[in-house]
């Protein structure tokens, strides 16, 4: 037997002989209320034993109120019968057998200090800064395991027993996935439903450590097929929304249900709804169950129930669906394609306006100075029409002009351009339930765009041009009189 092997065996008589035994995710605590020296003797061994085994480990001894070093309990007697308590933190033993590189590795001496341990774990919630992510890969080594079970990131396995060389199952959604569709909601902790973490795919499915493990699972996967999940004091809720509406416990721990079945049903179930349009499929199944649910029942119930209908009514009417959704798709691209058109040809129709509006003043101003100058060659009477007061109000009202001309079609033109993108944005919302965000935006959006890019850079530029136009037609007398000078 090896070295760990014989601390587990003597651990585990120190268990059957205390009071009380308590296994935790991190550690292991035994107490008793009278020290034998049986006791007095495992608990030296142990220590001894830990010693050869994890070096590190500290473990903590209490004896009469007082911190004790185990090895003082074969040398002094004056420990018998007084109360006791033992505790061992397990993190050095679980480096011991890690399954994959990156991984939470947990050790349990027993299954029954497991399944304790499982039954006080809230799948949604993590409780302790000990306990594991169960959305990241788990793995639980156990020392009486006999037949290792686990699903796509949790493993269960024996201390002797290698990884699984290959895991088949239904592929179950990310985490990330699920939240995109079911809002989950918590007076505490923020919740997480990770599917693949608690799901049990392969392995000893009737094992006693499968039973706790799947009731976790049913919970999650439930949670997974609810419009909405709710957390507070305590009690979780799952909220439908199909053909009817209801609000119902997610479990009651009353009912007392069918755990295996109902967890392969469930796997298959979150498989289908979260392989493709999740949100169609979760429509559907949500549409035919709502129909049968007892609002007297806890979620888990009724799933128990009328799953298996609710399901194969839904996976026979999501063809029928799709190909609806296709037609209502093409006529809404048909219609889509023609607002579109006609938005491209506006932002078009703007930026030409913006570019003839400039050339047409531009021109008047320099019609103006023609008409103004080309008589006046001389320079005594070019000098006194440059300096007549009359010349310098026309300009300066003609500057006006300028000015009022082009702030108000850059204000008539930028409202215009945002009512236009908002009504373009309201007719692309027409696709929200046939297409994705990202297919909307190269398809459509980024088109769009390059034309309003082009009307801003018109506006740009015409009110440059329009700004030094206006300076120039202000201050025309001197910049004459210097030219000609």
């Amino acid at each position: 037997m090896t070295e760990a092997g014989k601390l587990l065996d003597r651990v585990e008589a120190l268990c059957r002989s205390g009071a009380q035994a308590h296994e935790e995710s991190f550690r292991l605590t035994v107490e008793g209320a009278c020290l034998s020296a049986a006791q007095a003797s495992l608990l030296a061994e142990i220590g001894a034993q830990l010693q050869l085994v994890v070096p590190d480990a500290r473990p903590s001894l209490v004896v009469g109120g007082e911190s004790v070093d185990s090895g003082e309990l074969t040398d002094d007697d004056s420990f018998l019968g007084l109360g006791w308590s033992f505790s061992l933190g397990k993190a050095g033993l679980s480096s011991l057998w890690p399954a994959r590189k990156e991984e939470a590795t947990l050790f349990f001496f027993s299954e029954q200090g497991l399944c304790s341990w499982l039954e006080t774990l809230n799948p949604f919630i993590r409780s302790s800064a000990y306990d594991p992510d169960f959305s990241k890969p788990v793995t639980i080594r156990v020392g009486d395991l006999k037949s290792p079970v686990g699903g796509p990131l949790l493993w269960v396995l024996p201390l002797d027993a290698s990884a699984p060389e290959r895991i088949e199952g239904p592929r179950l959604p990310e985490d990330v996935d699920v939240h995109a569709l079911v809002h989950a909601a918590s007076s505490g902790p923020n919740m997480r439903i990770a599917p693949k973490g608690w799901a049990l795919t392969w392995g000893a499915l009737d094992s006693a450590v499968a039973k706790p493990l799947m009731r976790l699972g049913c919970l999650v996967l439930a949670a997974c097929l609810a419009n909405d999940i709710k957390h507070s004091e305590g009690a979780i809720t799952a909220a439908i929304r199909g053909t009817k509406r209801f609000s119902l416990p997610l479990w009651n721990a009353n009912s007392e249900l069918a755990w295996r079945s109902l967890h392969q049903r469930l796997v298959a179930a979150v498989a289908w709804v979260y392989a493709e349009r999740p949100e169609t499929r979760l429509k559907l199944l949500m549409d035919r169950l709502s129909l049968d649910l007892n609002p007297g029942e806890c979620f888990l119930a009724c799933l128990d129930r009328h799953l298996d209908f609710a399901l194969k009514q839904a996976e026979d009417s999501y063809p029928f669906v799709i190909l609806e959704r296709k037609d209502a798709y093409y006529k809404e691209l048909r219609d889509l394609m023609k607002d579109m058109k006609s938005q491209s040809d506006h932002y078009a129709t703007k930026a030409r306006e913006l570019v003839s509006s400039l050339l047409r003043d531009l021109l008047g101003v320099l019609a103006f100075i023609a008409f103004s100058f080309v008589g006046k060659f001389d320079q005594q009477k070019l000098e006194g029409l440059l300096s007549s007061p009359e010349l310098g109000l026309f300009l300066k009202f003609l500057a006006g002009y300028l000015l009022l001309s082009i702030v108000l079609q850059l204000v008539i033109h930028r409202r215009d351009d945002v009512l236009t993108q908002r009504e373009g944005d309201k007719w692309l919302d027409a696709l929200r339930n046939y297409t994705s965000s990202e297919e909307k935006r190269t398809s459509f959006t980024n088109l769009i765009q390059s034309r309003r890019n082009t009307l801003h850079v018109a506006m740009a530029v015409s009110a440059f041009i329009y700004g030094c136009l206006v300076l120039a037609v202000w201050n025309l007398p001197a910049l004459v009189l210097r030219l000609a000078a």
